[in-house]
């Protein structure tokens, strides 16, 4: 199943540019793949914009799950998808959001490093370190990149390894110096907004639980990444700046009132397009042309302190309005009692009167609304899905699943299995003092000097 409300809705809106899909495991008794979408919004904090949990983890599975995703976003295909090297997931990707760029994970490639070479060739060697530098460098130019992989490959004969063919030939799939010119590429790398995601689910669920514990406890730690969100969004609106220099365009940076100006800047390094924010090279530019504020098309709506605020549609969620200009309405008056509450939040005496404001209104409404039917829960959800609420509704408990992650221990092959016994600490031998896998009794210098 699939799920996503409103206010996912909203975030996915202004914010789907680039997401992260990542699956995690025994958040339930039935042992079912949850998988949750995050996205990066104008905090830079990591934000759910849907889930679903599925039985299998195959590729009609995850078909079925980014097909719902679709559904419930208007169809609206992310720019840039980030996943690990899960191959039915990566099949499922690059079938349904055929217009999005498909980007794997960073972090999985580079993690299986130290288990395809030596322990000791990696001890003695720099290759690690000169490795790591090249395919993290977001500057590098792609000819300049793969002239100096083939150098490094030659220098430590590694050209004949089969894994480093692999992801030398999948490299536009992984490496940041193909995706320099792809927007906000910059925001993920890697799928560690999913894990980080997983990691916080998983503080309020545990293996055991049912169906009926998961989703209450899926509710809780929506509430709480909401509220931090609220949280942040009132700090922002509120925060008074210290300027440090006279500057305009300064002041300016902080202000959300816009004037357009027929000015464009670029610069070689890229920032604005791979995060849509004009770097400081640009900023240094456009102060020396004496530029008293930031011209407009560098500032994305996704960076904009309201950009949320205005799009909550709590008023959807609630009373299911059909009517665009009611929802508008309704909106508007969720914005104003919210940004007068943040005026007088810290103000007991002013909070009090707009208390007190607010319920004379309040009874106001009720009287002249009297003769109204009263809004109830089944009410909202038949008119919303269109259905007829039951009285009596009989659920069948699924069977256990048996998936890839959800073993308890990982299956390890043999390449593995022989790396990981080279890293394996051998006890020191006490008569001759050498690591080796012996002791004093059967070490080979005590027979070498019996004879």
């Amino acid at each position: 199943m699939f799920w996503a409300d409103k206010t996912d809705k909203a975030y996915y809106s202004e914010f789907g540019d680039v997401m992260s899909l990542d699956a995690t495991f025994r958040t339930n008794k039935y042992s079912m793949v949850f998988v949750p979408s995050t996205v990066i919004d104008h905090h830079k904090s990591s934000v759910t914009v849907g889930a679903g949990l599925l039985s299998t983890e195959d590729v009609d599975s995850y078909k079925w799950l980014l097909e719902q995703f679709m559904k419930a976003h208007s169809n609206k295909q992310p720019l840039l998808v980030l996943t690990d090297q899960d191959a039915a997931l990566k099949q499922a990707v690059e079938s349904v959001f055929s217009q999005s760029k498909h980007r794997l994970c960073m972090w999985h490639i580079m993690k299986k490093l130290p288990k395809k070479l030596s322990v000791e060739f990696l001890k003695i060697t720099n290759f690690k370190k000169r490795f790591n530098k090249l395919v993290w460098d977001i500057y590098i130019e792609r000819d300049i990149f793969e002239r100096s992989w083939e150098l490094l490959m030659k220098e430590f004969n590694l050209e004949d390894e089969k894994w480093f063919k692999d992801i030398f030939e999948n490299k536009e799939a992984w490496v940041p110096a193909y995706f320099n010119d792809f927007p906000r590429c910059g925001l993920m790398k890697t799928t560690s907004r999913s894990k980080s995601i997983n990691s916080f689910f998983n503080t309020y669920s545990k293996t055991e639980n049912f169906f009926l514990n998961f989703m209450m406890n899926y509710d809780a730690a929506i509430k709480k990444q909401r509220y931090t969100e609220r949280e942040l969004d009132r700090k922002t609106k509120g925060a008074k700046y210290s300027w440090r220099s006279p500057r305009m365009i300064e002041q300016h940076a902080a202000k959300v009132e816009l004037k357009y100006v027929e000015k464009e800047v670029s610069c070689t390094c890229g920032h604005f397009n791979r995060f849509g924010i004009l770097c400081r090279h640009a900023f240094r530019v456009l102060m020396d042309k004496i530029f008293n504020e930031i011209p407009e098309q560098y500032i994305l709506r996704r960076w904009t302190k309201d950009v949320i605020c205005l799009n909550y549609q709590l008023s959807t969620d609630r009373f299911n309005e059909e009517d665009e200009e009611a929802t508008k309405l309704v909106n508007e008056v969720f914005l104003n009692v919210e940004t007068a509450l943040d005026i007088v939040r810290h103000d007991k005496q002013k909070l009090a009167c707009l208390a007190e404001k607010t319920e004379i209104l309040l009874n106001e409404v009720k009287s002249n609304c009297s003769s109204e039917k009263p809004i109830t829960n089944s009410n909202i959800l038949e008119k919303l899905y269109n259905v007829t609420i039951l009285e009596e509704v009989e659920i069948f408990v699924p069977e256990v699943q048996h998936n890839k992650g959800s073993r308890k221990k990982k299956l390890i092959g043999e390449v593995e299995k022989a790396v990981m016994n080279t890293q394996t600490k051998t006890r020191k031998c006490s008569l001759c003092g050498k690591r080796e896998p012996h002791n004093r009794r059967t070490c080979p210098s005590r027979f070498n000097a019996q004879n």
